[in-house]
């Protein structure tokens, strides 16, 4: 019998319950306790101007996890949040971080489990789900600067060098995350994107999940035109300072910004200029 533990961390933004597809399929999760015992937290930050969840709410997530529920109107960035929380989970236990609009299959955990005990004895390593937005493949993928290339969806178990979104992710908490911080510039967008940096430079093996769970990206070409720009716009100043160390990644960041900026003219049939969005 082996016994697990998994802090499960959710940031929701201006979201009633019923409307956080991660919340409600979290409700969903059908655990058995056959294998073993799986102590389950579940820490909730509440990033809404007001508070989104009842007593009422928590007390239906508490059947199932220890439930810690937090409000704070300030809209305390990504980076802080993940940063606590990287610190403050036990070596050895593991941490599952989540958006608050994905969909979790109700074997999520299950499968994660079943995984776990699989790699007991690896201290870096990091579970990977493959997402899909709109119905295709976004995660995991190999990085080659800001461009991207998803995997195979039939990939599953042991791999390295990938990237991932940070929704889904479970990291086994070790004392090599405790050196991880995140720049300043990342508060919000691209956390995902240096947490792999950092992951990937220090040799973190990586299991891909044998399950797919659905996910809503605002900086998806397929997003509505308005909330696909606005979101681009921070990717864009998050890529500005991510490469600014070096001319070479600078320049073909404006070569790209360039390029872009044309096809999307195309697309929308007026001018796009993205070069706006630099600071």
């Amino acid at each position: 019998m082996c016994n697990i533990n998994l802090t499960v961390v959710v940031v929701i933004y201006n979201k009633n319950f019923f409307e956080s597809s991660t919340l409600t399929s979290l409700l969903r999760q059908n655990f058995g306790r056959e294998q073993g015992e799986c102590n389950l937290v579940l820490n909730l930050f509440d990033n809404s101007s007001d508070p989104c969840i009842s007593e009422d709410e928590l007390r239906l997530l508490k059947n199932m996890f220890s439930v810690n529920y937090k409000h704070d109107n300030r809209n305390l960035p990504l980076s802080e949040i993940y940063s606590s929380q990287f610190k403050d989970v036990i070596n050895g236990h593991y941490i599952l971080i989540l958006d608050d609009d994905t969909d979790l299959p109700c074997n999520f955990i299950a499968n994660f489990f079943n995984d776990a005990i699989k790699n007991l004895l690896e201290p870096n390593i990091v579970f990977l789900p493959k997402v899909n937005v709109s119905g295709n493949l976004i995660s995991p993928y190999k990085s080659y600067f800001v461009f991207s290339r998803p995997i195979n969806s039939y990939t599953s178990g042991r791999a390295r060098g990938l990237s991932a979104i940070n929704s889904g992710i479970i990291i086994k908490k070790s004392e090599l995350l405790d050196s991880f911080s995140y720049p300043m510039y990342s508060s919000f967008y691209g956390t995902d994107t240096v947490l792999f940096d950092y992951f990937n430079k220090n040799n973190y093996n990586f299991w891909v999940m044998d399950l797919f769970l659905e996910h809503d990206l605002s900086f998806h070409p397929s997003s509505d035109k308005k909330i696909y720009l606005s979101s681009l716009s921070k990717v864009i100043n998050f890529w500005v300072d991510h490469y600014s160390k070096s001319n070479f990644k600078s320049m073909l960041l404006r070569v790209y910004i360039f390029l872009l900026s044309l096809k999307l003219s195309l697309k929308y049939k007026e001018f796009i200029n993205l070069f706006k969005y630099f600071k």
